[in-house]
């Protein structure tokens, strides 16, 4: 019950989203094709510690976003894992979270206030085309920001929509 509710949360922010902000038909095409086409779980978490170790992300705009050892845990969860649209596709977003944060653009969100935000004082939702399934579908990425002005990614989430 719960991860539908996340599920239908995302998509709902997803339909408020401009498109066009990522560019033309074309640029959309091409900033949604993966650049690594691995879904096996190991070899993901290898890439991405390997991204984690490059640095920040930063993307489009701008926006950093480190990736810590909370972070790790949270992404490869069981619950992260079966909010996205299913497992392969949100093994194919982590995989390839580095370009994707790359072309990612904001849509900031308030906090919940029936949430723990200890600490939090801004969240920030991010979404970029991936390709999935001959479909584009966008991913969404959470970023959280603290009071100590560290921003770190939250989590990641391959979203059940079909934005082409």
């Amino acid at each position: 019950m719960i991860i539908k509710k996340f599920r239908e949360a995302s998509i709902e922010m997803v339909k408020d989203l401009n498109i066009r902000e990522f560019g033309t038909p074309e640029e959309l095409i091409e900033k949604s094709k993966p650049l690594r086409n691995i879904t096996d779980l190991e070899k993901v978490k290898e890439i991405f510690d390997q991204i984690a170790e490059n640095g920040p992300l930063i993307s489009a705009r701008g926006i950093k976003a480190m990736i810590v050892k909370s972070t790790k845990k949270k992404i490869f969860s069981w619950k992260a894992i079966h909010t996205s649209l299913d497992e392969k596709a949100h093994l194919l977003a982590i995989a390839n979270t580095d370009i994707l944060f790359s072309n990612a653009i904001e849509k900031t969100s308030p906090l919940d206030p029936n949430k723990k935000n200890k600490g939090i004082v801004e969240r920030k939702n991010l979404f970029s085309p991936m390709e999935y399934n001959n479909c584009i579908i966008p991913v969404k990425f959470t970023v959280f920001k603290y009071d100590n002005n560290d921003q770190n990614l939250y989590s990641i989430e391959a979203i059940d929509i079909n934005i082409k």
